[in-house]
């Protein structure tokens, strides 16, 4: 009976499924932290004879940092491989499995890199095509993200299987 009277008096206000007073008419929730700006996408605003120079030099922005970041991932690759297939035998308490699984980190760590730089071309292809984008940026657009894409599946490969070796 103590219990619940504690419980009772209590001033704690307990989660509730109403909508927040500074919720819109959809009941989602804009939320700003002092001090801290969130970078907004920009949006292809261009006269249709300007969108080509504006949709190249987004792809110029986004294929360089995935590029940088594939890069990366292939020099680790080798020097990874042969952390885990040195750990691979050993206990988890050794420093080679440890500096295996550091490997590991960094290798996923280049991968979500250009994991992001896929998501950012694929919000640029949509919206190219919603606005009506010429069939040469779409084409070249759908080259690189099928060309990214394949790299990422193969990347992701090599990660699960040198995951799967490393934890046995």
């Amino acid at each position: 009976c103590l219990a619940l009277s504690a419980c009772n008096g209590s001033s704690v206000n307990y989660p509730t499924f109403a909508i927040p007073p500074q919720a819109d008419d959809t009941g989602r929730v804009s939320v700003r932290f002092p001090g801290v700006s969130v970078p907004q996408a920009e949006a292809l605003q261009a006269p249709p004879e300007e969108m080509p120079a504006q949709v190249d030099a987004r792809l110029a922005a986004i294929s360089a940092p995935a590029s940088k970041a594939n890069a990366a991932f292939a020099d680790k690759l080798d020097p990874t491989r042969k952390l885990v297939s040195a750990a691979a035998s050993s206990d988890i308490e050794t420093t080679i499995w440890a500096e295996a699984q550091v490997g590991l980190a960094d290798l996923t760590a280049h991968h979500s890199e250009a994991r992001f730089a896929l998501a950012d071309l694929d919000a640029l292809a949509a919206t190219v095509r919603i606005a009506q984008g010429t069939a040469d940026d779409i084409a070249e657009m759908s080259e690189l993200q099928n060309r990214l894409a394949l790299t990422l599946d193969k990347q992701a490969e090599r990660l699960a299987g040198m995951n799967a070796q490393l934890n046995r």
